[in-house]
């Protein structure tokens, strides 16, 4: 099961494993970039919302840039979360 449907099952969101959310990240980057495809990224952003700052801040921004479909801005949000990921592990 992908991790933002793991972490988003339930009443209560369960621990988000960082190095699975660096993963999904990384997979949803690439076929944003490739495929043209963003079809994960409300569910991604979902799951940063539950990791508090700055995860929280990165989530909310890309719910509004999928939301107005600005495909520059869910470029550089993935980008910055990959960044503050690979600092903290």
């Amino acid at each position: 099961m992908p991790l933002c449907e793991a972490a988003l099952s339930g009443p209560q969101c369960a621990p988000v494993d960082r190095e699975q959310l660096k993963g999904d990240c990384a997979d949803a980057l690439e076929a944003h970039l490739l495929e043209q495809r963003g079809d994960r990224m409300p569910e991604l952003a979902d799951c940063l919302r539950t990791l508090g700052p700055p995860y929280r801040f990165h989530g909310e921004l890309m719910h509004g840039a999928v939301r107005d479909g600005q495909d520059n801005a869910i470029t550089w949000y993935l980008i910055h979360v990959l960044e503050i990921l690979e600092k903290e592990t």
